[in-house]
C-alpha cells in the first residue's frame, strides 16, 4: 500500500482546487498588494504593485491536454470483493481491472490514516461522453463515476490584455498569478461557471486568495487551479457551502467535518488528475467569496488544525443537505460495498423510534404524508440566510403529464418504452429510499437499480432524493394522464444532516453535541 504525503509547504497543508475550467478569455485584477505574474515555466513576466488595471487573458490557439477516461463499475474496501463481482456480475469483460486507490495519509507528525480502495474500472474511452454512453450497457445510467487520467498537458498561447483591450504581450502554455500576501486576493469579474455537474451556469465576481495557475484543459481553453492552505480551503467551503447569518456551532461542526473531509479524501477524488479537488458539490463547493464574515473566521479559528478520528485514525465523515427525517449509514449501490458512516435512524433529538418499517409502502406513505417533528422539518428549521435550511427540502412534489416522462426516460435510458403504465418499488432501504424499480410500460417493461440511478432516471437533472411515493392518475381509458413524485430529504441521507445539524446548533447544542449525534465515537485530534 503506498503512502500519501500531504502536500506540505513551510508547516502549512496546501491543496491544489480545480476553481473552473472551460475558459476562452477572463478578466482579472489584483487587491492587497505586490503580485507577480509568470509564464509555465515560471520566468517572471510582469512585476506589478497592487493597481486599478484590468488583465484580460484571452485564448489565441490551443491543444487539448490528453485524457484517459474509466468507467467504474463496482468499488470495495476489499478486492476480493470484486474479483466475485465482476465474476457474477460481467463475466464477458476481458478489459475490466481492479485498480487500487488511496493509501497512508501522512503528514510531518507521522500516519493519520488509511484511505485506500478497489475501483473495478473498463476502459479507457476517448471521452467523458463516450464513458457515459457506454455506462448505459451496464445500467449505471449518467450518475456513473469516471476517473479521468491525463495523460499529456495541453498547449496553447494566451493574449493578455489591458483595460482598453489593448494587445500587451503573449505568453505560452499558460501562467501563473502570485501574490506577496495571503490577504491579498485575485477578483476574476463577471465570468461563467459552468462546470458544475448537472448545475446551471452563473455569472458572477469571484474572489479567490493564493496562487493561481491557468493551464489549458481537455477542451483546449483554459482550467484555473488555486494553491490554497487548508484552513483558508475550509473558510472558503463554509461560506460557499453554509452561507452567512448560520449559528456558531453549526459553523464549527462544518468546518471539523470539512477539514477531515479534505484530509480523508486525499488523493482519490481526483486521483488521477492535476489537482486535489474541484470546486462543485462533486467535493466541496468552493465559489470564490470575499472572507469578510467574522462568525464564519471565528469558527475555522477555534477548531484550527483539529480533524476528526475513528480509532485513531481519520474518520471518513460525510454529509447531506436533509436526510428527510431518517438517517442512513450504509453506502448502498456497488459503491463502496458495505462501506458504514455515521449513524442510523429517525432524526429526532433526543433520539427516538417510530413504528415504521421504511421498507415497506405503507410504512413509507405514512412516514412522508404524517411530516413529523424531526430535526430537518422546514416548518420549525431555521431561516439561515443564503443557504435557507430546509425550504423545499424536507418535503417536495414533483409533477409530470404521461409524455413527459416518457420523453425523460427515453432521453436518459435511450429505451423507447412506448405508453407507461405504472412505476413500481421492489425494494426499499431503511430510510424510504427505493433502491430497485419497475417501469411497466406498452412495449417494454424498466428495470433499474440504484438510488442515484432512479433519481437521474426519472428527472431532468435529477430528483432530491430516491426517498418517494407515487400517485397516478388515471383517464377513463385506464391509462395515466399525469403521475406525481411526493418525496422526502434531499441528498443521499448519509452521515450528518446539515438541516438536522443547524436546527441542534440552533437551540443551544455545541459542535461536540452535534457530531456525537450523528456519528459514533468519534474523537478530536489536532494535526497541527
Amino acid at each position: 500500500m503506498q503512502k500519501l504525503n500531504l502536500p506540505e509547504t513551510a508547516n502549512k497543508l496546501k491543496f491544489k482546487i480545480c476553481l473552473f475550467k472551460g475558459l476562452h478569455s477572463v478578466n482579472f485584477s489584483v487587491h492587497g498588494g505586490h503580485y507577480d505574474l509568470l509564464s509555465h515555466d515560471n520566468h517572471v513576466v510582469l512585476n506589478q504593485t497592487e493597481s486599478p488595471t484590468l488583465w484580460r487573458a484571452k485564448v489565441t490557439d490551443g491543444q487539448q491536454a490528453v485524457y484517459s477516461y474509466y468507467l467504474v463499475l463496482a468499488e470495495a474496501d476489499q478486492k476480493s470483493y470484486l474479483i466475485d463481482f465482476q465474476r457474477t456480475r460481467y463475466p464477458e469483460q476481458q478489459n475490466a481491472k481492479i485498480r487500487e486507490f488511496g493509501g497512508k495519509i501522512c503528514n510531518s507528525t507521522g500516519i493519520l490514516g488509511d484511505n485506500h480502495y478497489f475501483a473495478l474500472l473498463t476502459g479507457p474511452y476517448e471521452s467523458e461522453d463516450i464513458a457515459r454512453k457506454e455506462a448505459l450497457l451496464f445500467g449505471l445510467l449518467e450518475n456513473c463515476r469516471i476517473h479521468k487520467e491525463e495523460i499529456k498537458k495541453g498547449t496553447g498561447s494566451v493574449e493578455l490584455l489591458n483595460t482598453d483591450n489593448e494587445y500587451l504581450f503573449e505568453v505560452q502554455d499558460g501562467f501563473k498569478i502570485i501574490t506577496d500576501s495571503e490577504s491579498a486576493y485575485i477578483k476574476f469579474h463577471h465570468i461563467e461557471i459552468n462546470n458544475c455537474q448537472r448545475i446551471k451556469s452563473f455569472h458572477e465576481n469571484l474572489y479567490f486568495y493564493g496562487p493561481i495557475t491557468f493551464e489549458f484543459d481537455e477542451t483546449a481553453t483554459l482550467r484555473a487551479i488555486l494553491e490554497i492552505n487548508l484552513e483558508s480551503y475550509v473558510e472558503g467551503a463554509l461560506l460557499s457551502e453554509v452561507g452567512r447569518g448560520v449559528p456558531f456551532e453549526f459553523a464549527r461542526t462544518m468546518a471539523l467535518i470539512f477539514r477531515t473531509q479534505a484530509i480523508y479524501r486525499y488523493r482519490i477524488e481526483h486521483a488521477l488528475e492535476p489537482f486535489d479537488y474541484c470546486s462543485t458539490g462533486h467535493c466541496l463547493r468552493f465559489y470564490g467569496n470575499l472572507y469578510d464574515d467574522s462568525l464564519i473566521s471565528e469558527a475555522v479559528k477555534s477548531t484550527f488544525g483539529q480533524i476528526l478520528i475513528s480509532d485513531s485514525e481519520v474518520a471518513d465523515v460525510r454529509h447531506t443537505y436533509s436526510c428527510g427525517g431518517f438517517r442512513e449509514n450504509d453506502i448502498r449501490n456497488q459503491f463502496r460495498h458495505g462501506y458504514k458512516i455515521g449513524k442510523s435512524g429517525f432524526d429526532f433529538f433526543p433520539e427516538s423510534e417510530v413504528p415504521l418499517n421504511l421498507k415497506t409502502e405503507k410504512g413509507v406513505r405514512q412516514w412522508i404524508a404524517s411530516k413529523p417533528d424531526t430535526l430537518c422539518n422546514s416548518d420549525h428549521a431555521p431561516d439561515v440566510e443564503g443557504v435557507q435550511l430546509g425550504q423545499n427540502a424536507f418535503r417536495w412534489e414533483v409533477f409530470y403529464t404521461r409524455l413527459e416522462l416518457e420523453e425523460i426516460l427515453f432521453s436518459k435510458t435511450g429505451e423507447n418504452l412506448g405508453t407507461i403504465y405504472d412505476l413500481i418499488p421492489l425494494r426499499r432501504s431503511k430510510s424510504g429510499r427505493i433502491e430497485e424499480i419497475q417501469i411497466l410500460a406498452s412495449l417494454k417493461n424498466l428495470h433499474i437499480t440504484g438510488d442515484q440511478n432512479i433519481c437521474s432516471a426519472l428527472a431532468e437533472q435529477t430528483l432530491k432524493s430516491s426517498c418517494f411515493i407515487i400517485k397516478s392518475e388515471l383517464g377513463e381509458d385506464g391509462i395515466p394522464i399525469n403521475f406525481t413524485l411526493i418525496g422526502a430529504g434531499m441528498g443521499p441521507g448519509l452521515g450528518l444532516c446539515k438541516v438536522g445539524a443547524c436546527t441542534l446548533a440552533s437551540t443551544g447544542h455545541s459542535s461536540e453535541e452535534i457530531i456525537n449525534h450523528y456519528f459514533n465515537n468519534l474523537k478530536i485530534m489536532e494535526i497541527y
